[in-house]
């Protein structure tokens, strides 16, 4: 019984390790040089969600909120260039609004600016790509070892040309 119960456990841990993402981890330094359209994807995260900061550093933008009615304020930022930002938990008493979704066309990353449309190749050789449950691949990046928070890049199997580049918070 007590071995049966150890090859269970041995299972279930083996089984977690495989379901875990592979990321490719940013120290603070290259973290701190992600660019969204030119402009520090931290000074973005910094607005809090604030409606004018945001005007300062990406110019005007289509806002919507939602959720207010039941206290999950969201606000969404749509932009003509396709870049989409979304803050939330603006009602929280002790916290600032977090940024929870990002979805550009266009990022600075390793000292290597992409757009959709570029090959992954120009990211360079030392890339871990992250196997999807679909059994594709895409490219996460986090803050160190910040797995709730990967920066996505997807791209065709095939072709290896960028289709998404987008940042969501795991809950």
């Amino acid at each position: 019984m007590r071995f049966n119960l150890i090859v269970i456990l041995f299972l279930f841990i083996s089984n977690m390790g495989i379901a875990q993402p592979s990321i490719n981890e940013l120290p603070t330094d290259q973290y701190e040089q992600i660019r969204i359209k030119g402009v520090l994807f931290v000074d973005i995260k910094n607005t809090y969600g604030n409606i004018l900061e945001m005007e300062k550093l990406l110019g005007k933008a289509e806002v919507s909120v939602s959720g207010k009615e039941i206290g999950e304020e969201t606000r969404e930022f749509k932009y003509e260039n396709g870049l989409q930002i979304s803050f939330g938990d603006f009602d929280l008493k002790n916290d600032k609004p977090e940024l929870f979704y990002l979805k550009t066309n266009n990022i600075f990353i390793k000292n290597v600016n992409l757009s959709i449309g570029n090959s992954i190749e120009k990211l360079g050789k030392d890339i871990i790509f992250n196997k999807d449950k679909d059994g594709s691949f895409s490219i996460m990046f986090t803050h160190m070892n910040g797995d709730c928070c990967p920066m996505i890049i997807e791209f065709d199997q095939q072709t290896k040309k960028i289709i998404s580049i987008e940042y969501f918070v795991w809950t």
